[in-house]
């Protein structure tokens, strides 16, 4: 398996599930703005925390449909 970034600034890595995350990292966790493309073509475009979605960012889910906001801890608590 492919080891995970340690701390490079950007960085592009794919999951073995065909999900990829092309972004900022910090001790091996998704740290910073990156774009995370899941296999389902669902996408989430924005800022992340410690390996979760946590900042300003717009998730576009696989029928088009698109959520705009603000979220904390992976969840959006914010639209905007």
């Amino acid at each position: 398996m492919k080891k995970l970034p340690l701390s490079k600034k950007q960085e592009t890595f794919t999951f073995a599930n065909g999900d990829k995350y092309v972004g900022g990292w910090k001790n091996g966790v998704m740290h910073g703005q990156g774009t995370y493309a899941h296999a389902n073509d669902e996408q989430y475009v924005g800022e992340y925390k410690n390996d979760v979605m946590h900042g300003q960012g717009t998730y576009t889910y696989a029928d088009g449909s698109i959520e705009r906001g603000i979220c904390k801890n992976d969840e959006l608590v914010k639209a905007n």
